[in-house]
């Protein structure tokens, strides 16, 4: 590529940044819907076949909240007040009216090593309000559970801005099971400073009440899905997605994905039609991320199910990229093309080698377990960890999820990298016959997380970890035989991915809870030296309920390979 073509990309990503970045897109909106159109018409002059998607989605918009703190314990209207600046959660339990009550410090949410305080703290927070750190909606729903009146959730970094994000239990459109599962808690947010200032008031010994009013718009309201799509010479196709929804401009999350995306399907369809690829680029511009809990890509994982299952073998996700204050190559993945691809890729392209590895987390449009896809892969541009100045995600930037999110935050050069390294790793599986497979790698990994689980509680996993070892055994017999088709992949790798990011059926979405790898299965991690009785007899039950759902399928997986291998299929 000339230096001439170079500027010219970054001129045309900027130029589209620009663009997407006029108006609040929040996904049931006009700008959202313009932002949507743009996109469109881009696609439409560029002669690149798309599809638009119009359907109903359950949004939660916030509006606003009212945090007061007085100084005693009863008698609101007499006592001396202050009000601390706040914002709603997305997905809230809508509460116009103050909820009022003493106000309380959790020193133990969400801390797995202090089960035994945390029952205890939570038996006294009925009718309280309850602050603690973090954004877990599985605390959240604890405190439903144990009647608090309300959730103040404190930022975990300094910024004096607040964060806009969801406390939505339900990861897309909840249906008639999990609508049982909606939040009924009022929550709204604060700065780490003003928390960090309660806390040391409850500390000194301070008796303080406060009122707590949230406001929530949660409706239905039809949104847009572009699809677009260039057909190579088979079925099979890589999915390529970002949201295009946004919090505010939202030019890093996620205008410049959004761009780079744009740049990257006309190119390939250029590409494509000069020489056919290999495979079929699909590229999806999700509405409903921010306000929606990502229903939209767990819309087209329940619309487009039998074709995901059938031809995907890849699901590329963008988000959160280009921040002026980004320096490395972070990639998350299910790893099985293994980090030897990304070398390779780094010697013979010049995109730099990831200085940032890590497993792919809850959230960012994953939505797509279920469909047995066996390449996972979302990559950024990033700050080293310790280089952070915020707990944002990505490069840990203050103006993430905030007005301040705009398209001066994004680096020309930064969105450049990110073009150059997308285009790297979905040629490298558009368009040679084999597809990567570095069994090392993955089975390694896999190794470690289920090593994790045993050294923390008292869970055994030996009959998982010798069927994992066949599997691997088997599989690096098929890969030296020959390249492994598509349904064959997707019914090993894909599978395995299922299981380790997910604990539900294939035709659904697990509720919004963060738990890592082989989620439920790491209720083995539990250490009961410091759980309860009742919580130990849950988690063991849950284990146990995992464990064979690991056995069934990782046994099911084995009989198939020696299938193929020739043996006899039992």
């Amino acid at each position: 590529m000339t230096s001439e073509e170079k500027e010219m990309i970054k001129t045309e990503l900027y130029r589209h940044l620009e663009e997407l970045c006029r108006g609040e897109k929040l996904s049931g909106s006009e700008d959202a819907k313009k932002g949507a159109d743009d996109i469109c018409r881009y696609l439409k002059q560029k002669g690149i076949p798309y599809e638009t998607y119009t359907f109903p989605a359950y949004l939660s918009n916030p509006l606003e909240s009212h945090f007061e703190v007085f100084d005693g314990e009863a008698h609101f209207e007499a006592l001396k007040k202050q009000e601390i600046k706040s914002r709603p959660r997305s997905f809230s339990m809508n509460c116009p009216e103050p909820v009022k009550g003493e106000l309380l410090f959790d020193p133990f949410a969400s801390d797995p090593s202090h089960l035994a305080e945390e029952k205890e703290f939570l038996s006294s927070v009925k009718d309280k309000i309850v602050l603690a750190f973090g954004y877990d909606e599985k605390y959240a729903k604890l405190l439903e559970q144990y009647q608090a009146a309300g959730l103040i959730q404190i930022w975990m970094s300094d910024e004096e801005e607040i964060h806009e994000d969801t406390v939505g239990t339900i990861w897309g459109t909840p249906d008639l099971e999990s609508v049982w599962s909606t939040l009924c808690l009022p929550v709204a947010a604060i700065n780490g400073p003003d928390g960090k200032k309660l806390i040391d008031r409850l500390n000194r010994g301070e008796k303080l009440s406060a009122a707590l009013s949230v406001t929530v718009d949660t409706h239905v309201e039809k949104v847009v899905l572009p699809v677009a799509e260039i057909r190579g010479k088979s079925s099979d196709f890589v999915l390529l997605s970002g949201h295009y929804d946004t919090w505010y401009e939202g030019a890093m999350d996620n205008g410049s994905s959004n761009s780079i995306m744009m740049e990257l399907t006309a190119r390939f369809h250029q590409m494509n039609q000069e020489n056919p690829l290999t495979r079929s680029l699909r590229i999806a511009w999700w509405p409903g991320h921010s306000n929606g809990r990502y229903m939209g890509s767990a819309w087209y994982a329940d619309h487009f199910h039998q074709d995901l299952c059938q031809n995907c073998i890849a699901h590329i996700n963008s988000d959160l990229t280009g921040s002026v204050t980004a320096k490395v190559l972070a990639v998350r993945t299910t790893g099985l093309e293994g980090q030897s691809f990304y070398h390779e890729l780094s010697k013979k392209s010049g995109i730099p080698f990831p200085e940032v590895w890590g497993k792919i987390g809850r959230g960012a449009d994953q939505s797509f377990w279920g469909e047995r896809i066996p390449y996972h892969i979302a990559l950024r541009m990033e700050r080293l960890p310790e280089e952070k100045e915020s707990a944002a995600p990505g490069s840990g930037d203050w103006w993430w999820h905030t007005r301040y999110d705009t398209a001066d935050k994004v680096d020309p050069e930064v969105m450049f990298q990110k073009y150059l390294c997308l285009y790297e790793v979905l040629n490298a599986f558009l368009t040679p016959q084999s597809l990567p497979a570095d069994p090392d790698f993955y089975f390694q990994t896999i190794r470690k997380e289920l090593l994790e689980i045993e050294q923390t509680g008292s869970a055994t996993l030996g009959e998982v970890r010798e069927l994992f070892s066949e599997i691997e055994k088997q599989m690096r017999e098929l890969l030296k035989k020959n390249n492994p088709n598509t349904q064959l992949l997707k019914e090993t790798a894909g599978r395995i991915n299922q299981l380790r990011q997910s604990y539900g059926a294939s035709h659904g979405q697990d509720l919004a809870f963060s738990w890592g790898t082989f989620p439920l299965l790491r209720a083995g991690a539990i250490d009961p030296k410091n759980c309860p009785e009742d919580w130990q007899l849950f988690a063991d039950t849950t284990f146990l309920r995992q464990k064979n759902r690991c056995t069934d399928t990782l046994t099911e997986i084995s009989k198939m390979l020696k299938f193929y291998l020739g043996g006899t299929f039992l």
